[in-house]
């Protein structure tokens, strides 16, 4: 006979250890189910998912990898998932986040699974056909979601204090309605790339800016000197000092074309260009403080500054900084940048400038920063009453079109020596303020420089 009271107390235990068994046993079948639909939303993120899975992306696949965001100096390489689910790209994710990126996911999933089943984009001419149809999708997207994908890896509070990008995304992005494909289109994908087994790992145009701190090995009273000149240089308008010397309230600072202080290496560096005066300029010796006084009555549409004042020895003492160690090797170019080439010296070249091509390709890449109608934005005035003179250097067609090239394809997207040559002509073309130079020079014997003999 069976005894009651221990029949009585192991029946109520095993009745509360069912339910307790049966959550442990749910909460793991629960956590392995969490462990693999994440792996499978993480597998559908991958390249290798888009490109070759289920979709028809083939042909974006491959222009993918000759855009910047597959190979780049810094090596990160941003995903398809990444720019085209929204919180891929967000760090440090919030559950309700990896929520939205799931559901987003799976809604996106299901109208591509339609898609592949109905052969919407299954040839490559089917693609083309569809490729302008799906940006406009893409870019509406990106608007709509406030550049968010572009935002969780580019930290706009990153950028360099002082540089044109702060400016640029500080006055633009954040403070108008443009989102990052507005100014950055086709910066995913590559459609127009050199053939296979042409050279076709695209060029990184972003500017590398040297990290140097050369006044930092001066002795005393010197560094002081080029510290102040770093300041000038850096503010011009903005300095007690040089304010005077700078024509009008819009103008610009030296940095504006030397950007970085001088230190980026896409934008007139400054390294070793102090070691080439007394330079031969135009058939006139001039010296380094002649030509910084230049600079600022043809480009700063201002007036010289005094030989041996504290502006241009500042300037001087800070630019020489930037040639330390460098072998002194006078020139007949005016030191110039060593990094910048002309883009073409034949008159053929420029015989081919098209203006009406160069207004298309401005509008395009350049209007965003500089104004419909060149009065300028984040980027200073290109033409009208606040751009720089027809005194200017950059009102020398080669010239301009030699600095857009090579310092504006960080902005523009890269540019053809073809197309900086049509966008210089069409700049060329409008109207600028005059500039008389005897209305900015000082008394001959404060002018520093010379008739060569």
């Amino acid at each position: 006979m069976p005894n009651v009271e221990t029949s009585s107390l192991e029946g109520p235990s095993k009745a509360r250890r069912w339910p307790t068994g049966a959550l442990l046993a749910g909460a793991i079948f629960g956590l392995a189910a969490f462990a693999v639909a994440n792996r499978a939303v993480v597998y559908a993120g991958t390249n290798h998912f888009c490109a070759t899975a289920c979709h028809t992306m083939k042909a974006a696949d491959e222009a993918y990898q000759h855009s910047i965001h597959f190979a780049n100096p810094t090596g990160v390489r941003a995903t398809c998932s990444d720019c085209h689910i929204v919180n891929e790209s967000t760090l440090n994710k919030s559950a309700w986040q990896w929520l939205q990126l799931v559901a987003f996911k799976a809604r996106v999933g299901f109208s591509d699974v339609v898609d592949e089943v109905r052969g919407t984009i299954s040839t490559a001419e089917k693609w083309e056909a569809a490729r302008a149809r799906l940006g406009k999708q893409v870019h509406s997207f990106v608007k709509r979601t406030d550049s968010s994908t572009c935002r969780g890896c580019h930290d706009l509070a990153a950028f360099r204090a002082g540089t044109m990008y702060q400016l640029v995304h500080g006055d633009i992005v954040q403070a108008q309605d443009v989102d990052c494909v507005s100014c950055h289109s086709g910066i995913a994908h590559v459609y127009d790339h050199p053939a296979p087994g042409a050279t076709s790992t695209p060029v990184e145009r972003r500017p590398s800016v040297a990290k140097i701190d050369p006044i930092a090995g001066l002795p005393g009273a010197l560094a002081d000197v080029a510290k102040l000149g770093k300041q000038i240089f850096v503010d011009t308008p903005g300095n007690a000092l040089s304010r005077p010397y700078v024509g009008r309230d819009d103008k610009k600072s030296c940095g504006t074309c030397h950007r970085a202080g001088g230190t980026d290496l896409d934008a007139l560096p400054l390294f070793g260009a102090a070691a080439a005066y007394p330079a031969d300029v135009d058939g006139k010796v001039t010296t380094l403080q002649g030509r910084i006084a230049e600079c600022f009555m043809r480009n700063l549409d201002g007036t010289h500054p005094p030989l041996g004042g504290k502006v241009l020895v500042a300037l001087e003492a800070y630019v020489t900084s930037l040639s330390a160690g460098k072998r002194m090797n006078m020139s007949s170019d005016g030191g110039g940048s060593r990094a910048m080439r002309p883009v073409e010296k034949s008159p053929a070249f420029w015989t081919k400038a098209d203006v009406a091509s160069g207004k298309s390709l401005y509008e395009a890449k350049c209007s965003a920063c500089h104004g419909q109608n060149g009065e300028g934005g984040a980027g200073p005035a290109v033409w009208g009453p606040r751009s720089f003179s027809d005194g200017a250097s950059l009102a020398k067609p080669q010239k301009l079109a030699t600095y857009v090239a090579s310092a504006m394809a960080a902005y523009a997207g890269p540019v053809t020596p073809e197309q900086a040559r049509d966008i210089a002509a069409f700049l060329s073309s409008q109207p600028r303020p005059g500039f008389a130079l005897k209305d900015h020079l000082p008394p001959p014997d404060r002018l520093g420089v010379y008739e060569a003999h």
